[in-house]
């Protein structure tokens, strides 16, 4: 048990360390003159060839058996990345951070609200 609490902390660290490498890299490539949008599409078009490598090699069908809630799950992540990125850019990088880590609590009181959870 301890063994796998330690690779688990460490991919938890290296995660982190991966989404704050990210968001410096995103505020630097704004700063120099790279518009949010072209970051976005940028990152999009780098997931989607992961993406669609990774399910080529498990033999899985690239648009999924409901296309409908896979477009719109792309859709509002796409809409989401940009806020984001757009947050990044426009706010001091500690408070972009921070309220790009409250999407829990917003989750959460939305669940209270539409699903009565």
């Amino acid at each position: 048990m301890h063994m796998n609490f330690s690779i688990g902390l460490r991919y938890m660290l290296l995660s982190a360390l991966g989404f704050s490498l990210m968001a410096v890299c995103v505020k630097l490539a704004f700063e120099d003159g790279i518009p949010v949008l072209q970051i976005v599409a940028a990152r999009a078009l780098v997931s989607l060839l992961l993406s669609y490598f990774f399910a080529k090699r498990k033999g899985l069908s690239v648009l999924g058996s409901h296309r409908g809630l896979l477009f719109a799950r792309g859709f509002v992540g796409a809409v989401a990345l940009l806020a984001v990125y757009s947050a990044l850019t426009r706010l001091p990088l500690a408070e972009a951070t921070m309220l790009q880590y409250l999407h829990p609590v917003f989750v959460a009181v939305l669940a209270l609200f539409f699903l009565a959870e």
